[in-house]
């Protein structure tokens, strides 16, 4: 994430920097509940990310990453390079599902690829 920092976002692969915001946000919504004993509504109830880490509330393609509270749960979903749901390659969702409550990761990450680069 310090590399964002630098500059250098645009040599990280579009997957792996949409995990990593991902993960970025997984950890935000964690803290958040842990402080606020509920979910946030939206990204804009977050707190602002540290000035040294990508706070960023898009995928590596420059689209919104979804956010949904099923039950609970949270799921956090970028539809992949071609922005449709499913795909293959580059083209598949990365979705992360947990439960905030126990931090229990609930869905994988979709296997990681490292074939593009932004």
């Amino acid at each position: 994430v310090v590399l964002l920092a630098f500059g250098l976002a645009h040599r990280i692969p579009t997957d792996a920097l949409t995990r990593t915001r991902i993960r970025g946000l997984q950890r935000r919504i964690l803290a958040y509940h842990s402080e606020e004993a509920r979910l946030p509504k939206t990204f804009a109830d977050l707190p602002p990310e540290a000035p040294d880490r990508d706070g960023s509330i898009t995928d590596g393609w420059g689209r919104a990453i979804n956010y949904q509270i099923v039950d609970e749960v949270v799921v956090l979903t970028s539809l992949g390079e071609d922005g449709l749901p499913g795909g293959d390659g580059l083209d598949q969702d990365i979705i992360l599902v947990f439960n905030p409550s126990t931090s229990e990761m609930l869905e994988p990450f979709s296997p990681p690829l490292r074939k593009s680069v932004r």
